[in-house]
């Protein structure tokens, strides 16, 4: 998790899939949790994370846009 926050600059909390079944059935209060709470909550239920996540040379493409995607793979066959 440590490195996906890394690669695209975002906390713990912005990896929680607010929209997902598993987010909507446990309601959990992010607002009131820290960060290793979340951290736990993600590894205690993985299917509430954003998903699917693409790391290439330290670039980082997370949930799926299809648009993203396309821009992404075209710019890793180009380089």
């Amino acid at each position: 998790m440590q490195e996906i926050t890394q690669a695209g600059g975002l906390t713990i909390r912005q990896l929680v899939n607010t929209k997902s079944q598993t987010f909507k059935k446990l309601k959990p209060e992010l607002s009131e949790m820290n960060d290793q709470q979340i951290r736990q909550l993600i590894q205690d239920n993985p299917s509430i994370m954003l998903r699917p996540i693409l790391i290439v040379d330290g670039e980082l493409v997370i949930g799926f846009k299809e648009g993203d995607y396309q821009t992404f793979l075209a710019k890793m066959s180009d380089g």
